[in-house]
């Protein structure tokens, strides 16, 4: 079994004050659903493990430790990471797992914090091993109506009537599977939800009934993947909201695929230095100093590659590279016009304590928009030295 990442991803989420929450953790953008535990939860189609839970807080005024717990069909799972008394760091449950099984619904829990003191939360998520093959569940999390619009296969829900501004380009071959679509229990829609390649309509299709709530989904169909396509999603519909969107990308060869984006896009500053995570919702406004508010510790050792970004609006020459700690490593691409863009030479080997982010540099004359960036993860391959000795007889 390979591990893949799942992260839900934001530039900052606060907690509220001395209330049990509950938060989503499987991907796209991080958002704290309050009481509302069914709008937290996301449906797994592929059954395997869930380790290494995390969670990344970046301040903490709480007075007493706060306990964050893995949740699996609304029951408290094993997994849970612990939170000190007013200290902000990364969090892990390094000893337990979960096994997860087709249907189940997982999100988080978050414990109440003492009276009148919050945390601000940018990171939970978890390592997940498919029992058979390698799968990654690919989130779009938010809140928004759909009706007419091209969603990414992962990262922030928002409008995007154009499809040219979805479209996630795809390094590795594979599949797409178990797409499914999540409605929040006071939507009242009526459409289809379809999978796209290349601008056309993909196998797989949604029927989505007037005044439908839950998760509706299309376990039937794959749509197979060739290196170069550009896939996305498609909803047509009257009127309603999608708190998420979601579909496994299953490999034979050992890959799990990172994305991070929003079709509205992020508009990055003339003759500035940004950062941003490798995977999840991407921020609203520019991060302009590395900190943990981007960066992730990977849990377990990878190789990273095949580094992708799509650029909708270019007015200055604009790089976009891995960092691990405080320093570039090897993948990196340049944008001097609009459209994808693709390191296909370089990797990257990361360890298990490594943290890693993007960084985004512009130079002068305008602001750059970058709507999706992606990464393919793999098991690290090392050669291995070895001396052979040869006996020879004398005749």
């Amino acid at each position: 079994m390979v591990n893949t990442l799942q992260q839900a991803f934001f530039s900052g989420t606060a907690t509220a004050a001395a209330t049990l929450q509950y938060w989503d953790n499987t991907g796209g953008k991080l958002l704290n659903r309050a009481t509302n535990e069914s709008q937290a939860q996301t449906i797994i189609r592929s059954a395997g493990t869930a380790s290494n839970l995390y969670v990344n807080v970046t301040a903490n005024t709480s007075a007493s430790a706060v306990n964050v717990t893995f949740r699996k069909n609304a029951t408290n799972g094993n997994l849970v990471a612990v939170v000190t008394a007013s200290f902000a760091g990364f969090y892990e449950d390094t000893t337990h797992s979960d096994a997860l099984s087709s249907g189940d619904l997982v999100n988080c829990s978050y414990g109440a914090t003492t009276a009148s003191t919050t945390q601000t939360v940018t990171t939970i998520g978890y390592l997940f091993a498919a029992t058979t093959n390698t799968v990654t569940r690919l989130v779009d999390g938010g809140s928004s109506s759909l009706a007419g619009n091209f969603p990414l296969l992962a990262g922030s829900i928002a409008t995007n009537t154009t499809e040219a501004n979805g479209k996630c380009r795809q390094q590795q071959a594979g599949t797409l599977s178990n797409m499914g679509c999540h409605l929040p229990s006071t939507a009242g829609v009526s459409g289809t939800m379809t999978s796209r390649v290349n601008g056309a309509a993909g196998a797989q299709t949604i029927t989505v009934p007037t005044a439908t709530t839950g998760w509706l989904e299309d376990t039937t169909h794959i749509d197979s993947i060739t290196v170069g396509d550009d896939w996305n999603y498609n909803i047509v519909s009257t009127n309603g909201t999608f708190v998420h969107l979601a579909s496994d990308y299953t490999s034979t060869a050992g890959m799990g695929q990172c994305i991070i984006g929003t079709p509205s896009g992020q508009n990055f500053s003339a003759n500035t230095t940004s950062y941003m995570g490798i995977e999840g919702g991407q921020p609203t406004t520019n991060i302009t100093t590395e900190n943990p508010d981007t960066r992730r510790t990977c849990r377990a050792a990878f190789t990273f590659q095949n580094l992708t970004i799509l650029v909708t609006a270019l007015a200055s020459t604009t790089t976009v590279r891995l960092r691990k700690g405080s320093a570039n490593v090897n993948q990196v691409v340049t944008a001097s016009a609009t459209g994808v863009f693709t390191d296909s030479t370089h990797t990257d080997v990361i360890t298990a304590t490594d943290q890693v982010d993007h960084q985004v540099a512009t130079s002068t004359g305008g602001a750059t928009t970058i709507r999706v960036t992606q990464m393919w993860s793999s098991l690290p391959v090392f050669t291995l030295n070895r001396t052979v000795y040869v006996e020879f007889e004398e005749e």
